[in-house]
């Protein structure tokens, strides 16, 4: 499929959507707390932090299972793989309900670090929490069946009805029943419920039948890529904690507001700018699964004809506008502005490519290639250099981490997708002339 389809870029659009989507859920809830319940976006934002590995695991068994069910659309067995992913994802949300109801309340008093009014609502809202991680499994994976289906334009409509019926359950359960902050995570529980058992009718129509338990073999593989990709998902969470923590250490350097500041708007608008590149990454891997290995290599090429040089002026423009965004947005100035403004836009043609080179690899299956790469040169490359930055007090070199883990990546799957091309054309030639 070619990029100038209007196919294709409706499905990203669809993706793209129900990310963002995804994102005003999150927002619904902060914003109806902080109105309803003192101390509520705080320890919201507490509980996402300590159930990190359970949202880490449902993101990426979607993401595993979008491109197992892509390949077998290609293969003309999707029913059965759905029904079978659909299967595993029950069973595993399953196994995090039990994991998080014993972990969860133990690591409560260490978050809440002595206060007792935050330990009480987390506590409060755990069991809620845990009970629906079954729900999030079935609907993470179902949503990402949709995708790989191309049926994306009916996730983006079912997200944004479980937007509007999240928002009515939560005014039922913070204000008629008077719920506090554990009433978020009851409406989440009712929502999640309703909206799985949707789902689960609308798949039901399309396979034919529920999910069903799959052969053991099958399962064993969708779980080794599943925690490769957890690993590379969580590797980046942590590393962009340490990040953040040594930029407010003073123990390796004197903090001054001006960075820490810096820094911190920086880092808000990356996750504005690279929001699209996650959408985009996941859907390549998708629609790159679907496809022969001839037409994969003709949308890569495509794809970074076009998406470097438009990465490339993205990126002029934004470093255009760092004043304007320093003075009438962020309110910051100075180098550790600057600085980091022009190494984000350095790193977007680099992302864009890199992003490309991800999903071709992990559309063959590379997901503990992808994962291992990710987590070495972002931990063994970035953070030396956020060091060395931070001790001799240059930005320019502090804030590579944006930009030089990602181009020796970019390296290393282009010696990847080149190899890959030569045993292809090898495999041709044998069949050609046996």
């Amino acid at each position: 499929m070619s990029i100038r389809t209007g196919a294709f870029w409706q499905g990203f659009a669809a993706l793209l959507l129900a990310f963002g989507v995804a994102q005003l859920s999150l927002q619904v809830d902060v914003v109806m707390l902080g109105q309803r319940a003192p101390g509520g976006p705080g320890a919201y934002v507490m509980l996402t932090r300590l159930v990190l590995i359970d949202l880490v695991v449902t993101m990426a068994y979607g993401a595993v299972a979008s491109v197992t069910i892509a390949q077998a659309v290609r293969g003309g067995n999707a029913s059965q793989v759905i029904r079978w992913a659909m299967g595993l994802a029950g069973l595993t949300g399953t196994l995090l309900l039990v994991t998080g109801g014993i972990v969860y309340p133990l690591l409560a008093p260490w978050a809440a670090g002595g206060d007792s009014s935050l330990l009480t609502m987390l506590e409060l809202a755990f069991p809620w929490f845990v009970a629906g991680a079954p729900f999030r499994m079935l609907n993470s994976c179902a949503a990402f069946a949709l995708h790989a289906t191309q049926q994306g334009v009916w996730v983006v409509r079912w997200k944004l009805c479980e937007v509007t019926l999240k928002v009515v359950a939560n005014i039922v359960f913070l204000d008629y029943f008077d719920a506090g902050f554990s009433g978020c995570f009851m409406a989440s529980l009712m929502v999640h419920a309703g909206s799985t058992c949707w789902v689960l009718w609308h798949l039901r129509r399309q396979t034919g039948g529920l999910p069903a338990l799959p052969p053991l073999r099958w399962s064993r593989e969708q779980a080794v890529k599943s925690a490769w990709e957890a690993q590379r998902m969580l590797a980046m969470q942590l590393l962009g904690l340490l990040t953040i923590g040594l930029f407010a250490s003073p123990m390796v350097s004197t903090v001054t507001t001006e960075r820490l500041d810096a820094f911190a708007a920086g880092m808000a608008l990356a996750m504005l700018v690279f929001s699209p590149f996650t959408a985009f990454f996941r859907f390549l891997a998708i629609r790159l699964s679907g496809q022969v290995a001839a037409d994969v290599n003709m949308l890569i090429r495509e794809l970074l004809l076009y998406g470097v040089p438009a990465a490339v002026l993205a990126g002029l423009f934004l470093s255009s506008g760092q004043q304007l965004l320093g003075q009438s947005i962020y309110a910051q100035q100075g180098p550790w502005w600057s600085t980091f403004i022009w190494s984000l836009a350095f790193s977007l043609p680099v992302r864009v490519a890199g992003a490309v080179l991800r999903a071709a690899l992990q559309s063959r299956g590379g997901f503990n290639q992808v994962a291992k790469s990710d987590t070495l040169l972002g931990w063994g490359l970035g953070l030396p250099f956020v060091v060395i930055g931070l001790v001799l007090n240059l930005p320019i070199l502090a804030y590579a981490f944006l930009w030089l883990p990602e181009a020796a990546m970019v390296a290393w799957l282009t010696r990847q997708h080149r190899a890959t091309l030569s045993m292809d054309a090898g495999r041709a030639a044998v069949a050609e002339n046996p």
